[in-house]
């Protein structure tokens, strides 16, 4: 199986992360003889109700 070095490097800088970087494979894109993972990369909690913070700002001249 052909292996790419930036999907590799990837993998990697994930699990480093830990808990901040979060990696999901949610298919393959095949074709004859080769085939690589369809990630999703997000960021943040993965709670369905997290906490979160809101700033707005109005500027008037």
């Amino acid at each position: 199986m052909l292996q790419l070095p930036e999907l590799i490097e990837q993998e990697e800088i994930t699990l480093q992360a830990g808990d901040t970087i979060h990696l999901q494979q949610h298919g393959e894109v095949k074709n004859t003889n080769v085939s690589f993972p369809l990630y999703s990369i997000s960021m943040g909690s993965q709670e369905p109700d997290p906490p979160y913070l809101f700033f707005l700002g109005v500027y008037m001249a």
